[in-house]
């Protein structure tokens, strides 16, 4: 017998398979996904490997395989559900079975594993166990058929543990304990409501109320706090805050529809489009409860953790230790305490980014993925998934919900609801009843003809002053997501675009030229604008750190703090920013998409939209489509308290359907249009676009190979007239990047020829060359 196995290490020379043969002795133990001890490497090392392929046949190599050395696992270590996923992601992304398997890895190498049992309950264990736990090695060898058995019968289960794990830095913090009492001092009280509210060291208590170690002492003394010891950084629970709340009458709607459609079986996949503020969140949490008295298990998705504060701190707070958090910000060790939580089933819910859909939790009942719009749900690395396709095939496997949330859901997902594919539910009005604040815009091109050439018109300008003497905070947002190397009139404010691809040209300052990077048309640099005629032409870009010194310099006494990707680097740094927010310590908070969505401040009552054409010249068919949504979402943090929000937008394109349509909140509208433009250009969701990428030192080179690889698919195409364009070989946008030549090309397809399409592609020798669906990044 002989098996292909796969080592967990971050090593490209690693990263593929490895053959072995399995001595006679050890082939009954032997199955896909169980893990084992091979000899690697010249000296032999024993590695930890998990099994891919078994095989009879000995492959064909020029020298003579090893032995493996034992068999770590008594049950695959990789479930069949999840290999069964794997799969999927390989057929549907042209990805190889090996790489989609990698998603359910654990975050750290099979090595630094300890595999132990637990017992769930109490029983004659033959000493075998000690306090309930068995982690010797020899033992679980020895004792294997009994444990086996006992776990078959539900005695004992398996767990995960850290070989070699960091001592965990505490800190003791103050907790309630019981109820407010009469005979406490007003200053006891005081500090006793606070402590209810959340976590806090004697330190910040005497540093943030100016208490003394009397009043601290007294509530102790009293039964009415205690010490316990926390993880250092861990993030506070303020359960009080987010007590379950009665829904009002359309959240309550939404609520009932899906619940009956989903237990009727007429439906598993939902759409929710609701604005900003109108109350998903309760509805997620409360769909969540349902399932959990169900007796199955949720996974909840947001775009980023440290995007989205308060969504997390609101399942914490409803649903205490039950959770698991998986972000990109915590580190190996931090982030595989998380998956051994959810492995070792000590948890039932996960929050996390987008890689939380790959983590090992079982009978799922609800996925639901919030902000579905965003980009960050599409992979940018092999394989190349999108979040929503594999939800959806993990949550049919348990027959469980998928529920999409956005105040603007993307086009293609809008789309398919229509189709029937997602079943959909709408709110236009915001939870707490307050009207969404009406944009104001601000036409640049009038504030420069006036002679203002300042980042602030005149209206932002008096509004932002007028918001520092009430004491109300201000939100400035840059919109400057994507590639900028547009070209605009600032007289006019229309970029320059490509007339066959409706996508703005790239301005290529050695040749002087506008290309588009699409069909490749070349346009030279204009003297002046081809629509109104203004000398006015120039590139178009700004950066938060020019905005904040703007800003700090024209508004001298306002506490001003930016918020982007420098400034929230560290550990812990956005939350203490949205701290700050909160306890009003800041006037002005600067940022760009991360201050976009999930930020509720009571006391933000105006937003300034600094730019917001900015994305409208990024060289991507969804420009428009990221322009509203954008819009859309900051225009949400303005007016979220008791207090009416202002919007104020600067834009030089005021008449451009995806600003006019997000000042008038009308996505029905918006959408309407775009589906049109996309339908005309053939554009997803009419057609997939295949792009076809070559990266290389030799920049001729990396265009032959790639024309080579054109011409095959251009020849296929004419050979069998299906319904599909090929589009030729150009630039990337960013044509060379660190000395590396880039070059692609796009196949547009039809989606019902789009497998038959990829597995052409995928029949030609690609070499380096690199097949992406419908990317996120055109760059």
């Amino acid at each position: 017998m002989y098996i292909s196995v796969v080592v967990n290490k971050s090593n490209d020379a690693l990263d593929k398979s490895f053959s072995y043969t399995v001595p006679k002795n050890l082939e009954s133990e032997i199955k896909k996904y169980k893990r084992v001890i091979v000899p690697f490497g010249r000296g032999n090392k024993p590695l930890t490997a998990i099994i891919t392929e078994v095989f009879d046949k000995e492959p064909e190599f020029d020298f003579k395989l090893k032995d493996i050395i034992s068999v770590v696992d008594d049950k695959p270590f990789i479930n069949d559900d999840d290999a069964d996923v794997a799969g999927y992601i390989s057929k549907i992304t042209g990805a190889n079975f090996v790489d989609s398997l990698k998603l359910f890895f654990p975050p750290v190498s099979f090595d630094s594993i300890l595999t132990g049992y637990k017992k769930n309950t109490e029983f004659d264990d033959s000493g075998i166990f000690s306090n309930d736990f068995l982690i010797d090695e020899e033992k679980i060898r020895e004792n294997r058929e009994k444990l086996l058995k006992w776990e078959d019968d539900g005695l004992i289960r398996q767990f995960f543990k850290l070989k070699n794990e960091p001592k965990i830095k505490t800190e003791k913090v103050l907790v309630s304990t019981g109820n407010i009492s009469d005979d406490l001092t007003e200053r006891q009280k005081e500090i006793f409501k606070e402590i209810q509210k959340k976590k806090y060291t004697k330190a910040q208590l005497k540093s943030t109320f100016g208490v003394s170690d009397s009043v601290i002492n007294q509530l102790l003394k009293k039964n009415l706090v205690k010490v316990v010891e926390v993880e250092v950084g861990d993030l506070e629970d303020e359960s009080e805050s987010y007590l379950k709340i009665s829904l009002n009458a359309d959240q309550q709607r939404v609520y009932d529809g899906i619940l009956n459609e989903y237990r009727n079986k007429k439906q598993n996949n939902f759409l929710l489009r609701g604005i900003t503020g109108s109350g998903k969140t309760e509805i997620y949490l409360q769909l969540v409860e349902e399932v959990l008295k169900e007796g199955k298990n949720a996974i909840i998705l947001v775009p980023e953790i440290g995007l989205t504060p308060q969504t997390v701190r609101r399942f914490k707070g409803r649903f205490k230790e039950d959770i698991a958090i998986i972000h990109s910000r915590l580190n190996k060790t931090e982030r595989f305490r998380e998956w051994m939580k959810i492995k070792n089933q000590e948890v039932r819910i996960v929050v996390g980014a987008r890689s939380a859909v790959f983590s090992p939790l079982k009978n799922i009942g609800i996925i639901i993925i919030d902000e579905e719009h965003d980009s960050s749900y599409v992979s940018g690395k092999t394989p190349r998934y999108k979040t929503v396709d594999v939800a959806r095939y993990r949550v049919k496997k348990d027959d469980g919900i998928l529920l999409l949330g956005s105040a603007t859901p993307s086009i293609t997902t809008y789309f398919e609801s229509s189709k029937g594919l997602f079943s959909l539910y709408e709110l236009d009005k915001r939870a707490n009843g307050r009207p969404v604040p009406e944009i104001e815009v601000a036409d640049m091109r009038e504030e420069l003809n006036e002679g203002n050439t300042s980042i602030f018109s005149l209206k932002l300008y008096e509004a932002i002053l007028d918001n520092l003497e009430k004491k109300e905070q201000v939100i400035l947002f840059l919109n400057r997501r994507g590639f900028f190397g547009s070209v605009s009139c600032r007289s006019c404010g229309e970029s320059i675009k490509c007339e066959h691809c409706d996508v703005s040209m790239t301005y290529h300052k050695r040749e002087n030229l506008l290309i588009c990077h699409y069909c490749g048309r070349t346009k030279r640099y204009p003297e002046s604008c081809p629509v109104c005629g203004s000398k006015k032409i120039k590139e178009f870009g700004i950066g938060t750190e020019q905005v904040e010194d703007i800003t700090r310099k024209t508004f001298p006494n306002a506490r001003v703090q930016r918020m982007d990707r420098d400034t929230t680097a560290r550990k812990n740094a956005h939350s203490n920013i949205y701290n700050e927010m909160n306890d009003g310590k800041i006037d002005i908070l600067i940022g760009t998409q991360m201050i976009a969505k999930g930020l509720d401040f009571k006391n933000v009552t105006l937003v300034g939209i600094l730019a917001a054409d900015m994305t409208l010249r990024i060289q991507d068919y969804r420009a428009p489509e990221w322009t509203y949504s954008l819009i859309r979402q900051v225009a949400g943090r303005s007016g979220r308290g008791d207090k009416d929000g202002r919007v104020i937008l600067q834009t030089y394109q005021p008449d451009h359907y995806a600003i006019d349509y997000s000042v008038k909140s009308s996505y029905t509208d918006f959408y309407r249009k775009e589906i049109l433009i996309r339908d005309e250009f053939k554009y997803p969701p009419f057609y997939n676009i295949i792009v076809l990428k070559n990266e290389g030192a030799d920049n001729n080179k990396t265009y032959n190979d790639l024309k080579d690889i054109y011409d095959k698919v251009y020849l296929e195409l004419q050979r069998v007239r299906i319904d599909a364009v090929v589009l030729h070989p150009n630039p990337c946008p960013i044509s060379k990047i660190n000395g590396v030549y880039r070059w692609q090309f796009m196949v547009k397809v039809r989606p019902e020829l789009l497998n038959n399409m990829i597995d052409y592609i995928n029949s030609l020798e690609l070499g380096d060359i690199t097949v992406n669906v419908d990317p996120i990044n055109m760059m």
